[in-house]
């Protein structure tokens, strides 16, 4: 029986705290405020493990074979989250759609605001009214008798 899965593992993605270095120089106050504390890292790949010790991910399966390549380890102290994408599988051929027949009609004209009947716009179907967008004079404020707005 043919499968659609590309893999029996399931795709994740892990949200995790990982160690980091520098080289630059810091005082004691850039290395409070900005180096201390854990690089925030998102790896995806095929899970292949996950117990007490921590998750193993694989980039790479070989087809056929089923061997990993490119694996990868993650404490389980420093995992953060574990979001599971799926199996991947393979994409479903999809018929080609049908083109819609040409009309002969010729499109309906485009109407202003103001050709619109009371009905077309909205008023008598508990629908707002259009909104006026005719030019207006700028919104003044009243000054009190100290010339403060």
């Amino acid at each position: 029986m043919a499968t659609n899965f590309l893999s029996k593992h399931r795709l994740v993605a892990v949200i995790w705290d990982d160690a980091h270095h520098s080289l630059e120089e810091f005082s004691q106050e850039e290395a409070e405020r900005d180096f201390h504390g854990a690089a925030r890292e998102i790896n995806y790949g095929l899970l292949v493990k996950r117990d007490d010790k921590g998750i193993t991910l694989a980039m790479e399966e070989g087809d056929g074979d089923g061997n990993f390549r490119h694996l990868f380890f993650i404490p389980s102290a420093m995992v953060i989250e574990v979001v599971d994408l799926g199996r991947p599988s393979r994409r479903v051929a999809r018929k080609p759609r049908q083109k819609a027949p040409k009309s002969s009609k010729a499109p309906a004209p485009v109407r202003s605001q103001s050709d619109l009947s009371p009905l077309d716009a909205g008023q008598g179907r508990g629908l707002p009214a259009p909104l006026d967008l005719s030019p207006q004079e700028p919104h003044r404020r009243e000054r009190d008798e100290g010339g403060e707005v």
